[in-house]
Parts: structure tokens; sequence; C-alpha cells
């Protein structure tokens, strides 16, 4: 597998990001996180803490997220809000 990424964003050392993750432009992640396989993670969004992106999940462009997105589902938002929980979050590539 790969993950896909745009330059210009910023990545720590305690981060895990497994495959199949596509990373927009300008994404931040700090702390203790783990993006698990085929998540989408919006343009300027910031992840933060302790804390886990599940499967096939969707976090919207400018999202903050500081708590645990569950698999599948969209978050959008700061904070970053639960807005949809379905399969039809999966991206198509």
């Amino acid at each position: 597998g790969a993950v896909g990424t745009h330059k210009a964003g910023v990545v720590g050392h305690d981060v895990v990001v497994e495959d199949g993750v596509w990373v927009g432009p300008r994404v931040t992640i700090l702390g203790r996180v783990m993006v698990k396989e085929g998540a989408t993670l919006g343009a300027g969004c910031v992840i933060k803490g302790n804390v886990t992106v599940g499967a096939q999940a969707l976090v919207g462009m400018g999202a903050v997220v500081t708590r645990d997105v569950p698999e599948g589902a969209t978050v959008f938002g700061n904070p970053a809000r639960v807005i949809n929980r379905g399969p039809e979050t999966r991206h198509p590539y």
C-alpha cells in the first residue's frame, strides 16, 4: 500500500499512518496519533493529542481534531465534530 501526501505539512515523530491514507496539503499532525487504513485528511486540518483517526474516516479541510474519530465517520469544524457515520464517506480512489 501507499500513502498519498501533499507538501508543506507537519507530521510529528510519534505519528503512525497506515496504508492507503490520503493526506491533503498543509496538514498538521502532532502528538501520539494513529491514522488508520484508508482515512482521508483534508487540506489544512490539524490533528493533535493522543487520538486515533479510524479506518475510512474523512477529516474535513480545516478541521481541528482533538478526540478519536470513529471508523467510517466524517468530521468537520473547530473543534471537529462527527457529522456522518455512514459508509458513504469512503473515497472513490
